[in-house]
Parts: structure tokens; C-alpha cells; sequence
């Protein structure tokens, strides 16, 4: 018997974007980001840790956490970021019909090499399936083989094991446990990689892995080694052609990439929302046909019931039985369909609005029992009391027919625990993402809700499973799992089914007592909605805010710069008067004796820069009131009194000053002039 071991990367798949993606993620991360994605090709086929700590320069504690990074995005998508090579199907089934014992051999961790393997459905080819340890205790190539041979009861038959692999790292494991090795010439490791690892044999194709069916357990002999250097230049001329055969490989995948995402057709869309409700449907109403078939079989034959009313009651009395098996057949499906939708939105292939990350905590959970609990007691006692039973009569008397004489045991687990698992699964987990992935969360929540109602089939479910509904999708939406809104329902119809008796026991049917208990059940029901998060946010008002400091800067001078504005329209009212003979005489007088004040004083008021003008306000203002009074009524120039103050230098502070003073003493002056004339 011959087993064949399969290294994964570069010799079954072809994994390179998706290993270098995950990897160029963890390096940003870690601050070392890399933009070339080819440079890091070099991380395909060895363990990670070690390679993170040879390319990057990590510390084994870095390289650990780096790790934690790639898995971090490999696990959502990174590992569906690949493709097989062409024929390695063909390659697997031809040496399974041979006779011969296959498994895979990875560096990578089992987990996701299963989960590759059953994403391209190679699973059944392989007898074992061993890779690294996500507790990274197994980690080296040759650990991994050890661990195969184990598994495969090989260890004591190392001579009838090939290990066949596309870098040193298999060849160099091979040897290490004492097993032969093949190597790849089409996957990551060039050709004198392989021959300083010590291969024997390199096949350049997928199809040339055929030769390991022959008979025998000797491989191949193909003395590599000794190759001279007319050999070494002619095995380089095929990696040449290999790496432009990849490069063309590398370019379709790309293409086709640039295709996405995929936009599908509105009946398309239309179909993924309903079919889960039908499916869960059919299942339902194929098991209850077949069942009530059987039980009017064995009535009739068995039992020697003729009547049909008989045949009906006894129906009537397996329907909830009957539910629960076609609850428990539709779970595993619906699951099926729920894991399918993550990988499709994982995939990033189709145009899908993106959801928040799930959170599922604590607090959302008791919001969730408390919503339930509260929305369940006030939406009975709701219909109980607006007459609606009496409106719509079919109700209540099918549920006298199901729940009569039936087991509280069988009630509590169909109803309260079967049903709502199956039905969240469809309408939260299924119809109400499927709806988000294309309309958005609002449409998700109400139209799913909508069906949820319609799906009870009269109209008191209607609208209690439709107003219950908006609720658990509301739960749904803040999650993101079907979790949440599952223990809501199981809350909810557990309530209905013992909370309300309990209830009606102590209450009796005193409707005073009654809305006391609504009233409760409400402030209950509120304190869920608080503790999901259903709260308005308070938006800051801006006019609460505070004055920023640069509009403070521009209105502290006005003051000081008022004093200026009041000499300087007091000289201009007072020059466009006519001035009479001594009038001029005696300002030209005045004004020699200014300027000579200037000059002598100059030196001594650039020293007080800040004070100048603020010194004046008291000498100016105290000449004329209606002068002051005119200055204030204009505001159109005090945002030009503002622009001055920012520009004042010390100099000029100083002649406004003098000028200030001189212009008032001129005008003192001119006033007592004016009264003796």
C-alpha cells in the first residue's frame, strides 16, 4: 500500500493572494507595513511565526501577535482568497482509483486546512487530514508528518510514504522522519531551492504526479544533485516559463476579481428573501401531510375509527407533536443557509451593504428577556381587552382544539423552545439580513416583521407577531446574532404560555388590577428598549457655547479705540468750520509746540505700548459728551477701530497720544476764543 502525503499551498492550491493579503494586514498592524505583495510570497509554505520572525525582524512575542492579526483576516476571507490548480481533482481521483492512501500534510493550521479542503469539496479524497496546532505546539513540517504517520498507522512503514510538497520546508520534514519526497516544480519554491533541500524528483506539471501510481515503492530516480551547470541553466529556462505561466494565471484571476462585485437581478433577490420561509414552510407542511396520512391510516385499520369527527380530534390532538418535528427537521437547514449567508458576505463578491460587527453582551440579553417578558404580557391583555377574540373568533377556537388535553412538557418545548428557533432562524437570521444585505436595516426590520405576521395565518397572530417581531428584529439589527432575538421569542411565548396564567390566577379578572399589571409590564418592556440602546442622543446648542478666543481678542479693544475715533472725528466737525485770522494763527502756533513735544517725548512712550491708549480715554472723553455719544451710534466704523488696534505699534500709540492731547488743547482754546469773540 502506498500512502502519498499532500503539502496544501503551492501544491494543491493556489493560495499566494490570499496568505500575502493576510499577511501585508498583520505587518500594518505591527507598524511595518508592505506594499508589495510579491515580496511577501515568501511566507507560503513555512510556519508563520517563524517566518514573521525572519522577515520582520520580530521578537517571538511580535511574531506570536502578528500571527493573531493574519488569522484575524484569514478566518474571514483570507482563506477563500484561493483557488485549485488545474487537475488536481483529476489528479486525486485517478490515484484514489489506483489504490492508493492519500492525506494532506500542512503547515497551516487544521482547522482551516479542513475548511479549504471541504470549500473545494476535496474532503472525501483524503483518509486523514493533519495540520499545525492553533496552540502553536505543532508547527514544524516535521511534526506535522510525525503526527500523519500516526494517525495513518504508519510509523513503523516510513518506506511506503511519499510526501509531496513545493518548498524546502516539506523536502527538509521529509527527510527529518525518515519518508521519501517529490517535489512541485509549479508552486512557490524555485528549482534550486528544492535540489539545495535535497529532492530527487520534481514534477513541473499537476499531470506528471500521475507517475506516483506506478507499482512499487521506489519513486522515481531522477539524480538531480550532480547537474552540471548547462543542466542548472536549462532547469532555471522551465522556472522562468513556470513564473511566467504563473503571472498569466495571476492576471486572469485578476480579471475575473474585477468583475465583482456581482449584481444580481431583483428576481434573484427577491428569491433568496422568500425561499428560506419556504423551505421552512414545506418542510412543516410535508411532515404534517405525511403524519396525519398516518394517523388516519392507523385509526381506520388499527383502531377501527370510521367517524370522521373522531379522525379529526385525533389529528386535531398530534398537531403540536407534529410541529415540533417539523421545527427540528427545518433547524439543521436553516443553519445550513445561515452559514452559507456568512461566507457570501465574508466573500465580498456581491453587492451587499455591510453590517456592523456582531455584539452580542450581557446587557443587550437582559434587554432582550425584559422586552419579551413586558411586550408578551401587554399585547394579550391588549387583544384580551379590546374584543378582538370576539371580532375575529378562529383564533381562540383553534387554540382551544391544539392546546386542549395536551402535555405542559410537550407545550413548553415545541412552543417555547422548537418553534422559536426555527422560526428566528427564518425571519431574523435569514429574511431580515437578506432584505439589510439589499434595502438596508430600516427595510430589514419592518418587512421582516411584516412576514413574520403574515406567516401566523389570522389576523390576532397578525398583529401580535408582527408588533413582537419588530421588536426581536430590533434586537437582531443590534446584535447581528440570531441569538438575541431566539431568547426574545423564547421569553415571549414562555410567557404567554405559564406568565400569563400565573398572572390571571393572582389578578383574577379585575381590569383595574389588570392595567396596574400593563402599566409594570410597560416600564419593564422600556427598561429593555434602554438597555438595547434604543436612545436619542442630545445635540450640543451652539449658542450654549462659549465666545471663541478670537472674537473675544476683536471686541476687548473697542474701548481703548473709541478715545482715537472721538479725537479724530472731533478735529474733522470742528475743521470743516470756517476759521477766522486768529484762529489759524493761533493753531499754527499749536501745533509747533506738538510736534516738539513728539520728538522729545518719543523715546520714553515706545516703552508703554499697552497703556497708551487706554491712558487717553479719561483726558478725551471728558472734552465733549455729544461728540462721545455720536461715536457710539455708528457702529458701521467699529470694526474698522478694531482692525486699527491690531496694527498699533509702540510708535505709533505714542504720537495718537500726543495728538489726542494736542487736538483737545487746541479745542479748549478754540472754545474760549469763540465765547470772546
Amino acid at each position: 500500500m502506498k500512502v502519498i502525503l499532500f503539502d496544501l499551498d503551492g501544491t494543491l492550491t493556489d493560495s499566494a493572494p490570499g496568505i500575502t493579503a493576510c499577511v501585508q494586514y498583520a505587518l500594518e498592524k505591527m507598524g511595518k507595513p508592505e506594499e508589495d505583495a510579491d515580496k511577501l510570497r515568501c511566507f507560503v509554505g513555512p510556519p508563520l511565526k517563524d517566518q514573521f520572525m525572519s522577515y520582520a525582524g520580530f521578537s517571538e512575542e511580535e511574531a506570536l501577535e502578528a500571527v493573531r492579526y493574519y488569522r484575524e483576516r484569514y478566518t474571514k476571507s483570507g482563506m477563500y482568497e484561493n483557488s485549485l490548480y488545474p487537475g488536481v481533482e483529476e489528479l486525486l481521483a485517478f490515484l484514489k482509483d489506483r489504490g492508493c492512501v492519500l492525506a494532506v500534510a500542512s503547515s497551516k493550521p487544521e482547522q482551516f486546512v479542513r475548511e479549504i479542503l471541504e470549500h473545494f469539496h476535496l474532503t472525501g479524497y483524503f483518509t486523514e487530514i493533519v495540520g499545525a496546532g492553533m496552540d502553536e505546539k505543532r508547527t514544524t513540517k516535521a511534526e506535522v508528518i510525525e503526527e500523519a504517520l500516526k494517525r495513518l498507522d504508519m510509523a513503523s512503514s516510513r518506506q511506503d510514504v511519499v510526501m509531496v510538497g513545493d518548498r524546502s520546508y516539506d523536502i527538509v520534514g521529509a527527510h527529518e522522519c525518515g519518508v521519501q519526497c517529490i517535489g512541485v516544480g509549479y508552486g512557490y519554491g524555485s528549482m534550486e531551492e528544492l535540489i539545495n533541500a535535497g529532492v530527487t524528483y520534481v514534477a513541473d506539471s499537476v499531470e506528471e504526479l500521475e507517475i506516483l501510481a506506478e507499482n512499487g515503492t521506489e519513486e522515481p530516480k531522477v539524480e538531480i544533485r550532480s547537474i552540471d551547470v548547462t543542466e542548472l541553466a536549462r532547469e532555471q529556462e522551465k522556472q522562468q516559463k513556470r513564473e511566467k505561466r504563473r503571472k498569466k494565471r495571476e492576471a486572469i484571476e485578476k480579471a475575473e476579481s474585477e468583475q465583482y462585485p456581482i449584481h444580481e437581478s431583483v428576481l434573484k433577490k427577491l428569491w433568496r428573501i422568500a425561499y428560506p420561509m419556504l423551505t421552512h414552510y414545506g418542510i412543516t407542511s410535508l411532515i404534517s401531510i405525511v403524519a396525519t396520512m398516518v394517523m388516519t391510516f392507523i385509526g381506520i385499520l388499527v383502531l377501527g375509527i370510521s367517524d370522521e369527527a373522531d379522525l379529526t380530534n385525533m389529528a386535531m390532538q398530534q398537531v403540536m407533536a407534529i410541529t415540533g418535528l417539523g421545527g427540528l427537521a427545518s433547524i439543521p437547514i436553516l443553519t445550513l443557509y445561515l452559514k452559507q449567508d456568512q461566507k457570501r458576505r465574508n466573500s465580498g463578491k456581491y453587492d451587499l451593504q455591510k453590517a456592523p460587527e456582531k455584539k452580542v453582551t450581557p446587557q443587550i440579553v437582559l434587554g432582550m428577556i425584559l422586552m419579551g417578558m413586558g411586550l408578551s404580557q401587554v399585547l394579550n391583555d391588549l387583544i384580551l381587552l379590546s374584543g378582538l377574540n370576539d371580532i375575529f373568533p378562529g383564533y381562540s377556537q383553534m387554540g382551544e382544539q391544539i392546546y386542549t388535553g395536551q402535555s405542559p412538557i410537550l407545550m413548553l418545548t415545541v412552543a417555547a423552545i422548537i418553534a422559536p428557533i426555527a422560526e428566528e432562524l427564518v425571519f431574523r437570521g435569514l429574511v431580515q439580513m437578506r432584505i439589510r444585505d439589499y434595502l438596508g436595516p430600516v427595510a430589514g426590520i419592518v418587512i421582516s416583521a411584516i412576514c413574520f405576521g403574515i406567516y401566523h395565518g389570522n389576523m390576532i397572530q397578525f398583529i401580535y407577531a408582527g408588533i413582537l417581531g419588530l421588536f426581536l428584529s430590533f434586537g437582531m439589527e443590534k446584535s447581528q446574532s440570531v441569538l438575541v432575538p431566539v431568547i426574545g421569542h423564547v421569553v415571549a411565548n414562555f410567557w404567554s404560555l405559564v406568565g400569563l396564567s400565573v398572572v390571571t390566577a393572582v389578578v383574577g379578572d379585575n381590569k383595574t388590577i389588570i392595567a396596574g399589571v400593563d402599566i409594570v409590564m410597560v416600564l419593564i418592556f422600556l427598561s429593555g428598549l434602554s438597555l438595547m440602546g434604543f436612545k436619542g442622543k442630545k445635540k450640543l446648542k451652539t449658542s450654549d457655547t462659549e465666545t471663541p478666543e478670537e472674537d473675544k481678542s476683536e471686541v476687548q479693544p473697542k474701548k481703548d479705540i473709541k478715545s482715537e475715533e472721538i479725537s479724530i472725528e472731533k478735529v474733522d466737525i470742528f475743521s470743516e468750520m470756517p476759521k477766522t485770522s486768529i484762529e489759524k494763527e493761533l493753531e499754527a502756533e499749536l501745533k509747533a509746540e506738538a510736534e516738539t513735544q513728539v520728538f522729545a517725548t518719543q523715546p520714553e512712550t515706545a516703552a508703554e505700548p499697552e497703556t497708551a491708549i487706554s491712558a487717553s480715554v479719561p483726558e478725551t472723553a471728558a472734552v465733549s459728551d455729544d461728540v462721545s455719544e455720536k461715536s457710539e451710534d455708528t457702529p458701521e466704523e467699529k470694526p474698522q477701530a478694531a482692525e486699527t488696534s491690531e496694527t498699533v505699534t509702540p510708535t505709533e500709540t505714542a504720537k495718537n497720544k500726543e495728538t489726542a492731547k494736542e487736538s483737545a488743547e487746541a479745542e479748549i482754546k478754540t472754545d474760549e476764543i469763540k465765547s470772546d469773540l
